[in-house]
């Protein structure tokens, strides 16, 4: 199968890019062109079109809405077959066309069946790859790969053979593993050194037991010693211990007894009575709040006594508090009253608006008399003026007479004027003098003009005359209207005025009745306005305001009868209970300080003066402290009494734990100090310790002999431990026989297993053996891919084995590279597909990469070759080798982007 075209309607870089039949008519096609010039996208592109967009090996940014390209191949039955693929898909969109571009199927299966069943896979490892792909074992290692290498000429028994050699090396592995812990012969290899070491120790140990033994027996009877004399030492120890507790015992109690007789002597005067000036203190407090209470009473009854003698003034001479609890002011009552004043409030205030009204008219009335009689002298003065007129107006009628006929004459004089001008100048110009004839035309018009102004302007005299009289009779009968109009408003404003006076008296009338009226209320209520006023608001609110204040008065003074009441009976019995504390006795420091306070208090000479009935709270605080004192002085002498019961009973307990044969030390209790009884306890502890830490080494030295004997003794564990050492001598033995057996039968194995891999080889290895040994010059002359290993090996012409991981990175791609060609090659039985390359050779060198061409060309007679390279001399070598016509180079142009042949 061959390549004849391919087009690029839009894939990556490329737009409407086509690979021609004529292009691609040779069996190697070198398409040749520098970096950047976008020969590794044509190589994804074929993937592309045969196995989709995402496929193994293709870039995703290749791929976008609007990918589209075709791929035509023929068969070995020269028919022609189209494929295009889309990116309508996430893979792409695949379609197949015959030659006339009749529709046969879509689908990657349809492609994959015309492609011999070739996966995506095994094209891009095999058929399809670049210099990247070609570095890589794992390309070499797919499923579909691997499948090929071990064929029929190993048969079922060579991987049973391998099987049975891995669990071989399991089972050796159990046995014994070199640097491991956990295999049974590991094991017992460590367990034998250990058992051995034990054994020769206890053998060294057999000679030491004699003396031993007698260095046992002396230590024991010296730890004896030190037993009796640690026994003594504590009991001494012990002794002085109880001696210095005894000593304190007994000074704290000689010191209990000193207190206790100093409290026994001081008489108690308050205990007998402490429940009764319990109860005074208790109260103490409730008593005070009353004082300050009460205090609080005083003042506020003063202030409000000030403040009614304060009203009591403001409301006159006339009133007292007798008379103003005596006034009876009812809701009823006083409502009704303000009622009335308020009514006369506003009849006052109505009748005050009423005679500034009357004031208004009456000035309104003067003001039209006024005008009326200003009006009538004006009419009286211009009616005498039009008089003087009308006796003018027969001068006047003949003077318009005599106007008129005048006017009639000027008007003819100033047109004969006018037409003699006309003349004059017609007949001057007619004789040919212009200028002469131009002045006397305008002297002329200068006199007519001057005529008609002068008789215009005495008929305008004449209008003027008209007019002014025929004005001053217009204004005449204006000045009547007006006069007339005067006199009705005068009139009319008189009459109004004398009605509003009568409304006015009505209005104070009724005042009067209502101030009448008020009077009589207000004195019914023992209240007498001062003056004529009605003002009484303020005189009511002080009123009751007194009456309130009265009334809060006494009942302040019930309160404070009430405060007073427990005060009184408190303080009677503080002095009845300080009276008996006073007959006992009180010392002269008491009395003074008692004075200091009291005269803080009262002010008074002295507490105990006959007058002085108050200073309760001095005398509480005097009787509290005293008993106070009793108190702690009772409790002391009570913790006394217990303090030295207590010390008693321990002091007896102390004398009986004394050792019998050291109780004379207690009657030397008098003659020793606390700090002799403490040295010598110390010296003994330390004495004590000493002793202890000898016996303790001691101890530890018999114990370390008696361990020695002990091992020394136990020659049936000597035994024993020889006869199991033995035990597991014999089973080392045993398993190591075992591990050998697996050994040789391994050795066996693998040597078997060689002979397969070496001289009974699958076709595959041999045809890649045969290519490898070209193309390394007949250094390495096979290859082997050893049973159960992802590894290939070459053995070169010394028969040394050299796995790939051990030659060098060109070496390395050859031999990938054989093995693609030799799977070519065997692939030639399912389908001949196309070899397409992207620059794989990079690491050859000149002479090996000469006879890898050897074998392109070998190749190409079955194979359609492709190789995109950017490698100019690769043209050079394919040139020299190739003696005929199956070598087309194409020359890719970077800048256009498009296929030249050369």
């Amino acid at each position: 199968m061959r390549m004849t075209s391919l087009f690029l309607e839009q894939y990556g870089q490329y737009a409407q890019l086509k690979l021609t039949e004529e292009q691609l008519a040779s069996p190697i096609t070198i398409i040749y062109g520098p970096n950047e010039a976008g020969k590794s996208t044509i190589h994804a592109a074929i993937r592309a079109v045969l196995f989709g967009f995402n496929s193994k090996g293709i870039l995703s940014t290749y791929a976008n809405p609007n990918t589209s390209a075709q791929l035509m191949l023929t068969n070995e039955d020269d028919q022609l077959l189209r494929i295009e693929r889309n990116a309508s898909t996430k893979a792409g969109k695949v379609s197949l066309y015959d030659e006339q571009g009749h529709f046969i199927a879509e689908g990657q299966r349809a492609v994959q069946e015309k492609l011999g069943g070739i996966s995506s896979s095994l094209f891009s490892n095999i058929f399809c790859f670049s210099h990247q792909e070609l570095q890589r074992l794992e390309t070499l290692q797919e499923d579909e790969v691997t499948a090929y290498l071990h064929s029929a000429a190993m048969g079922g028994g060579g991987l049973s053979l391998l099987d049975v050699e891995k669990r071989l090396k399991k089972k050796q592995e159990e046995l014994f593993k070199p640097r491991a812990t956990n295999p049974e012969l590991n094991q017992l290899l460590a367990q034998l050194e250990l058992e051995q070491n034990r054994i020769t120790a206890l053998e060294k140990k057999l000679i030491q037991y004699k003396p031993i033994q007698q260095e046992l027996q002396r230590a024991e009877e010296q730890l004896g010693l030190y037993k009796k004399h640690r026994t003594q030492l504590e009991r001494e120890k012990e002794a002085y211990e109880i001696l210095a507790q005894l000593f304190v015992l007994l000074q704290r109690r000689r010191k209990l007894q000193v207190t206790m007789s100093e409290l026994e002597a001081i008489e108690s005067k308050l205990l007998p009575y402490e429940a009764e000036l319990y109860e005074l203190q208790m109260n103490a407090m409730m008593i005070r709040e009353k004082e300050q209470e009460l205090a609080s009473v005083d003042r506020e009854q003063s202030k409000l006594k000030e403040d009614i003698q304060a009203s009591i003034s403001r409301l006159g001479p006339q009133w007292s508090i007798e008379k103003v609890e005596h006034v009876v002011l009812s809701i009823p009552v006083k409502e009704q009253l303000l009622d009335m004043i308020q009514l006369y409030d506003r009849d006052e205030s109505r009748l005050h608006m009423m005679k500034e009204r009357l004031i208004e008219k009456q000035e309104a009335s003067k003001r039209a008399e006024h005008k009326w009689q200003e009006t009538q002298k004006s009419y009286a003065d211009q009616q005498s003026r039009q008089d003087e007129g009308i006796g003018n107006e027969g001068f006047a009628a003949r003077g318009r007479t005599k106007n008129k006929r005048l006017h009639l004459t000027k008007n003819w004089l100033w047109i004969c004027t006018a037409l003699l001008g006309l003349v004059v100048t017609g007949v001057l110009g007619i004789q040919g003098h212009a200028w002469e004839a131009g002045l006397v035309g305008a002297a002329f018009i200068l006199v007519a003009v001057l005529a008609y102004r002068w008789t215009n302007g005495a008929e305008g005299v004449h209008e003027h005359w008209s007019n002014l009289m025929h004005k001053q009779e217009e204004h005449l009968a204006q000045q009547n209207i007006v006069l007339q109009a005067a006199k009705q408003d005068a009139q009319f404003l008189r009459q109004d005025v004398q009605e509003y006076e009568g409304k006015v008296l009505e209005a104070e009338q009724e005042l009067q009745s209502t101030y009448q009226r008020a009077l009589e209320s207000l004195a019914l209520l023992g209240i007498k306005p001062l003056g004529k006023s009605l003002r009484v608001e303020k005189l009511l609110e002080t009123i009751e305001k007194v009456q309130q204040d009265i009334l809060k008065s006494k009942s302040l003074e019930k309160m404070k009868a009430q405060l007073e009441s427990p005060i009184i009976k408190w303080e009677r019995a503080l002095r009845s209970l300080y009276q008996v504390f006073e007959k006992q006795g009180i010392n002269r420091e008491d009395r003074v300080n008692l004075d200091e306070r009291y005269q803080e208090e009262e002010g008074n000479a002295s507490f105990y003066s006959s007058e002085t009935e108050t200073g309760g709270q001095a005398i509480l605080e005097l009787l509290s402290h005293k008993l106070k004192l009793e108190q702690e002085q009772h409790r002391e002498w009570l913790e006394c009494k217990r303090s030295y019961t207590q010390l008693s009973a321990e002091y007896s307990a102390l004398l009986e734990q004394l050792p019998q044969e050291l109780s004379h030390l207690k009657d030397e209790l008098d003659q020793w100090t606390i700090a002799e009884i403490e040295g010598k306890s110390k010296e003994l502890a330390a004495s004590y310790e000493e002793l202890l830490k000898q016996i303790e080494d001691h101890a530890q030295y018999m114990g370390h002999l008696k361990q020695s004997l002990e091992q020394i003794e136990q020659e049936d564990t000597l035994a024993s431990l020889q006869h199991e050492f033995e035990q597991k001598k014999a089973s080392f033995r045993e398993k190591a026989k075992e591990w050998a057996a697996y050994s040789v039968a391994r050795e066996l194995c693998e040597r078997t297993r060689r002979v397969y891999e070496e001289e009974r080889q699958p076709a595959i290895l041999q045809q890649a053996s045969a290519f490898m040994s070209a193309f390394t010059l007949k250094r390495y002359q096979q290859v082997i891919a050893p049973m159960g290993e992802k590894e290939l090996v070459l053995v070169d012409h010394n028969g040394k084995r050299w796995e790939s991981s051990m030659l060098s990175t060109g070496t390395k791609e050859q031999l990938y590279l054989a093995m693609r060609f030799a799977l070519i090659k065997q692939y030639e039985e399912q389908a001949v597909l196309p070899i397409i390359m992207d620059d794989p050779f990079v690491h050859f060198d000149s002479k090996r990469l000469q006879e890898v061409f050897r074998g392109l060309l070998s190749l190409a007679d079955t194979h359609q070759v492709i190789l995109f390279t950017c490698h100019e001399h690769y043209i050079d070598q394919f040139q020299a080798l190739d003696s005929g016509s199956k070598l087309q180079v194409i020359e890719w142009n970077k800048a256009q982007r498009s296929p030249v042949s050369i």
